[in-house]
This record gives structure tokens, sequence and C-alpha cells, in this order.
């Protein structure tokens, strides 16, 4: 996966977390804290 495609990916991921926000608050917090530790984790780093 080229980087651009990863950011793309990541821009989405922020997307969907914002539309559940509107239907479900619970749901988005998860969604959010999942996507902030995936790129947190350093062993993650290099493939986002």
């Amino acid at each position: 996966m080229k980087f651009m495609d990863k950011i793309e990916l990541v821009v989405k991921l922020k997307e969907k977390i914002a539309e559940a926000k509107a239907t479900n608050e619970a749901l988005a917090l998860q969604l959010q804290a999942l996507l902030d530790q995936i790129i947190a984790n350093p062993q993650n780093s290099p493939a986002i």
C-alpha cells in the first residue's frame, strides 16, 4: 500500500467516526480511541 493510500484510509476512518458521532457517541469514542492506538503503536508506524 502506498503512503498516500494510507493517508486516504485514515481520512476515511476519521469521516466514519464523524458520521458515527451523529448517531452513536459511545461507538465514535471507541473508534477514535482505537484509531489513536493504531497510529501511536510503533509497530504500525512504518505501515501508516
